[in-house]
C-alpha cells in the first residue's frame, strides 16, 4: 500500500472507530460520511469496500500515467491570469520521463516551444477533447482538456520532401510543429490541440499565432489517435504525416540538441489508426506527404553533404485507417478563401503543397521498390471546405472511402479579393471547384491505381479531375447506404488491431458470394455456398500460438497430400532421456480394439464403418495401475467446456428517403444454446505410435538376448 492509500485508510478508520461515522457513496456521486448506527461488523465491511474503491481509483489513475501537474513547479507564471501561464517546460519534462502522461481537465498554454515525443509506445491523454460544431466551431469550442499553442513556434527542418540533386537545390522549409511525434506506437487520446487566435478580428489576414503544424508524425509506424481535436489556422496542416525518412539518412536534431531516435521501419508510416478525430482550420486538415522523386534516382542530403541513392519514404504509408473523423480545411471565419484556384480550372497546374484542402495525399511507397502509397481507408468520414479542393490526390493507390460525406460549407463565400462566389459554383464543376475528389496524373504505373468509393452523399467525383485520370475505380451507392462491391449491406462494425473490418449480410444467395483479392490480382479467398477456398499459403500470424479448432469445436476431417510436419529440433527440447521401462510396462497393458462411433451409427445405422484404435480411458487406467499419471505425458488429453450461446439476430428492414430498402442484422437481446456443456477424452496418436514402437523395440531386444 502506498503512502496516500495508507493515510486515507487511517483517517477513515479513526472516523469509524472513535466517532462512529460510516463512509459510503451515493450512485457514484462521491463519498458520503454519515453517523454509523449499525454494529461494528458493518463498519468493518464498509471500510473494506471503501479501501477497495480507493485502491481501484488509484490503479485507474496510475494506468493513465504521470499527471502533468506533478511538474507544475516548472510552469512559468509570468502573468496574473493562470490561463496565460506557460506549461511548455512542464509538459516536456513529463514526456521526457518516458511514462504515459495524463493531462487533467483545463486549459494549458504552450508558448513557442514544441512538445517532442521520442519514447516508443508513449501515450498522451486527457480528460476529453471538448465539443464544437457548425460554422462557428472554431470560435465557440467548449474545451475539456485543451493545449493552447501561442507565440511563434520554433522552426527547424524535419522533412526531406523536395527533389534535391545538388547542394544548390532548395532545401525543405523549416516547420514549427506543436506536437512532434518521433517514435513508433505513440498514442494520443481525449484532448484538444488548439492554436491561439482572437476570432473577434474578422480580417482575412488574422490567422492567429504563428505555427505550421498541429500534430506532426515523422515517418513513424503504429501511431494511434482517438478523440482528438486539432483546431486553428495552422499554416501548413492540422495533421501532417511525413513519409520522407530513409534507411541511409541521418536523423534530424531538435534545437535543444535531441537527435530523433531511429525507431523500427525508418521509411514507413505503417499501421496508423485514427478514430473520432475532429481536425479543423489548417491550410490542410490532413496532409500525407512523401518525397518528390528526383529525375536521376539520386538525392543530395544536407546533413551528409553528399549524393546518395534516393530511398526516401520507400516503405510508404500503408495500412492507414481513419474512422468516424471530420477533416475541415481552413474555412476562415471572414468567409474568404485563402487561395484562388488557377483559372480556368486545371488540377495539373495546382501545387499540392500550397493548395488549401481538407485532405491531400501525395507520396512514394507501399513496399520496397514500389513508388505509390497503398491500403489507405477512410470510413464514415466527413470532408468539408469551401476552398476549391476537398480531397486532392497525387501518387496514391489502393485508396478506399466507405460512407464518404463531403460538402462545401458556407451559404456565402468570397474569393481572396472579396468577390462573392456563387453557391452553385461551390457545388458543381464551374470555375471555382474541383469537386469531391481531384487526382493528379503521375509518372508512376497507372495500372496499379485502384480507388473505391462505397457510398458518397453528393455527386460522384467529376469526370475531368477523377474519372479521366484514374484507370481503375468503382463508385457504388449513396453515403446512407454504403453498399459493397458484391451488393451486400454493411450491417455491423467489428474492431481489429489495425482497421475496422465489417460483418457482411448478403441478401442474395448466388453460388459465388464474394471474394477477397488484391487489386488487379487473382483471388486470395473465395467464399461460396460450398465453402471457403484459399488461393495462398494459409498460416497463423504468430508462431506456435493459435489452435486449429478446439475440443468442443472440431474439424470433421483433414485431407492432405503430404503428412503433417512437427517440430523435432534438439535445440527446442529439454530433459531428453530414454523411456523408462515402467512407462513401457504400463503401455503394454493398453489393448488395441475395433469400434464404431456413436454419431456415425445415428447417421448411417448399420452402414457405419468400423475403426481401429485405442480407448483414451484405458490409457489412463493402465498408467494408474502402474503408479503413473498418464496426464504427465502428452499422449493423453481431457477437456471440459460450458454451455455455449450465440446472440439471436433478425433482419431489420428500413427505407431511405428515396424508398429504397435497406436490410441489416440487429440483435434481439435473446440468446440461443448452440452447444451443451460437456467433456471429451482424446489422444495424440503419433505419440501413442512412438510408444508402441519403443515397446516393440524393447521386446525384440529381450528376445535376441534370450537366444
Amino acid at each position: 500500500m502506498n503512502r496516500r492509500n495508507f493515510l486515507v485508510n487511517f483517517l477513515l478508520w479513526i472516523l469509524s472507530f472513535f466517532f462512529g461515522y460510516k463512509v459510503g457513496s451515493a450512485h457514484g456521486s462521491g463519498l458520503i460520511i454519515d453517523k454509523e448506527e449499525s454494529n461494528e461488523d458493518s463498519i468493518s465491511v464498509q471500510m473494506d469496500n471503501l479501501s477497495k474503491e480507493v485502491s481501484g481509483i488509484a490503479t485507474d489513475v496510475n494506468d493513465r500515467g504521470i499527471n502533468v501537474n506533478k511538474f507544475s513547479h516548472l510552469v512559468k507564471k509570468n502573468t496574473i491570469n493562470p490561463e496565460d501561464w506557460d506549461w511548455a517546460d512542464a509538459f516536456q519534462a513529463a514526456l521526457d520521463t518516458g511514462h504515459n502522461v495524463y493531462v487533467p481537465q483545463g486549459k494549458y498554454r504552450i508558448h513557442k516551444k514544441e512538445l517532442l515525443i521520442t519514447t516508443q509506445g508513449q501515450k498522451l491523454s486527457g480528460a476529453g477533447m471538448g465539443s464544437s460544431h457548425g460554422p462557428s466551431g472554431l470560435q465557440n469550442h467548449q474545451p475539456t482538456t485543451e493545449l493552447v499553442f501561442s507565440g511563434t513556434g520554433e522552426r527547424y527542418v524535419k522533412t526531406r520532401r523536395l527533389p534535391r540533386e545538388r547542394a544548390s537545390d532548395p532545401q525543405d522549409k523549416p516547420l514549427s510543429t506543436a506536437i512532434n511525434i518521433q517514435n513508433d506506437g505513440v498514442q494520443i487520446e481525449d484532448l484538444c490541440i488548439r492554436l491561439h487566435c482572437d476570432y473577434r478580428n474578422d480580417s482575412p489576414k488574422n490567422l492567429g499565432d504563428d505555427w505550421d503544424v498541429g500534430i506532426f508524425i515523422g515517418t513513424r509506424a503504429q501511431i494511434r489517435r482517438k478523440n482528438v481535436r486539432v483546431l486553428g489556422y495552422w499554416r501548413v496542416a492540422g495533421i501532417y504525416y511525413d513519409v520522407t525518412r530513409g534507411m541511409d539518412l541521418p536523423e534530424f536534431t531538435s534545437p535543444n540538441g535531441v537527435t530523433f531516435p531511429r525507431g523500427g521501419i525508418r521509411s514507413s508510416v505503417d499501421q496508423s489508426f485514427i478514430e473520432n478525430d475532429y481536425v479543423r482550420g489548417g491550410r490542410k486538415a490532413l496532409f500525407i506527404a512523401g518525397p518528390i522523386l528526383t529525375s536521376s534516382g539520386k538525392y543530395y542530403d544536407q546533413k551528409l553533404g553528399k549524393l546518395i541513392d534516393d530511398r526516401r519514404g520507400r516503405a510508404g504509408a500503408a495500412d492507414f485507417h481513419s474512422l468516424n473523423s471530420t477533416y475541415w480545411a481552413a474555412d476562415h471565419h471572414s468567409q474568404r478563401r485563402m487561395y484562388d484556384p488557377v483559372y480556368p480550372l486545371d488540377f495539373e497546374k495546382e501545387n499540392l503543397d500550397e493548395i488549401p484542402a481538407s485532405v491531400v495525399i501525395d507520396g512514394v511507397g507501399a513496399a520496397v521498390g514500389e513508388q505509390i502509397m497503398r491500403r489507405l481507408l477512410f470510413t464514415n468520414c466527413r470532408i468539408r471546405t469551401f476552398e476549391a479542393v476537398r480531397i486532392g490526390l497525387g501518387r496514391v493507390a489502393e485508396l478506399r472511402f466507405i460512407n464518404l460525406h463531403t460538402e462545401t460549407g458556407m451559404d456565402q463565400v468570397y474569393d481572396t479579393k472579396g468577390k462573392a462566389i456563387n453557391q452553385e459554383d461551390l457545388d458543381y464543376e464551374t470555375g471555382n471547384n474541383y469537386g469531391p475528389i481531384a487526382v493528379k496524373k503521375t509518372t508512376v504505373d497507372r495500372n496499379q491505381w485502384s480507388i473505391f468509393i462505397n457510398g458518397i452523399n453528393q455527386r460522384s467525383p467529376m469526370q475531368k479531375w477523377f474519372k479521366d485520370v484514374v484507370p481503375s475505380y468503382e463508385i457504388t451507392g449513396q453515403a446512407h447506404e454504403a453498399r459493397s462491391e458484391f451488393n451486400a449491406v454493411i450491417s455491423k462494425r467489428v474492431h481489429s488491431s489495425n482497421i475496422y473490418s465489417n460483418s457482411i449480410h448478403v441478401p442474395n444467395h448466388s453460388s459465388n458470394l464474394f471474394s477477397i483479392r488484391e487489386a488487379n490480382s487473382d483471388n486470395m479467398m473465395l467464399f461460396t455456398d460450398s465453402g471457403v477456398s484459399v488461393y495462398r499459403n494459409f498460416r497463423g500470424y504468430h508462431d506456435n500460438v493459435f489452435n486449429l479448432g478446439s475440443a468442443s469445436q472440431r474439424w470433421k476431417q483433414v485431407f492432405s497430400a503430404d503428412p503433417v510436419i512437427s517440430t523435432s529440433n534438439r535445440e527446442e527440447k529439454a530433459e531428453i532421456r530414454d523411456i523408462p521401462d515402467k512407462v513401457l510396462d504400463a503401455w503394454s497393458e493398453v489393448n488395441f480394439c475395433q469400434f464404431k462411433f456413436k454419431d456415425a451409427i445415428e447417421k448411417k445405422g448399420n452402414k457405419a464403418r468400423i475403426h481401429i484404435g485405442i480407448i483414451a480411458q484405458d490409457i489412463h487406467k493402465a498408467f494408474k495401475n502402474n503408479g503413473l499419471n498418464a496426464f504427465d505425458y502428452g499422449l493423453l488429453c481431457y477437456d471440459e467446456w460450458d454451455d455455449r450461446y450465440e446472440d439471436i439476430e433478425e433482419v431489420q428492414i428500413t427505407y431511405t428517403e428515396d424508398g429504397e430498402e435497406i436490410q441489416s442484422l440487429v440483435k434481439t437481446g435473446e440468446k440461443k444454446l448452440v452447444q451443451k456443456a460437456g467433456s471429451r477424452w482424446s489422444v495424440r496418436f503419433d505419440e501413442c505410435q512412438f510408444l508402441e514402437m519403443a515397446l516393440m523395440r524393447r521386446e525384440m531386444k529381450k528376445l535376441r538376448s534370450s537366444r
